[in-house]
């Protein structure tokens, strides 16, 4: 949608790339260190670990998730109606 917003607005393509890059850099940044953290430690070379690591997860989502930590992930939107305007 962001994509779509700079070349709608804004004439000249590379200009509207440059925008879009500049427009979802930290957010993409910030979503691919998320992802990263989320992997790490689930990655279990034995049997034994992989069967204990399956029967805890469940308990230890309902005991610590929290959905608060990933709102800002989930619940952003993007306003078509708002104008983009050329970075430089």
């Amino acid at each position: 949608m962001v994509l779509a917003k700079c070349l709608r607005d804004i004439p000249d393509a590379e200009h509207a790339f440059a925008t879009y890059e500049q427009l979802r850099r930290t957010r993409t940044v910030k979503m691919y260190d998320a992802g990263r953290r989320g992997d790490s430690g689930k990655h279990v070379t034995g049997s034994l670990q992989q069967w204990f690591r399956d029967l805890t997860t469940p308990l230890f989502l309902k005991l610590f998730a929290n959905p608060k930590a990933s709102d800002w992930m989930y619940s952003y939107r993007v306003e078509w109606e708002k104008n983009v305007s050329a970075s430089r």
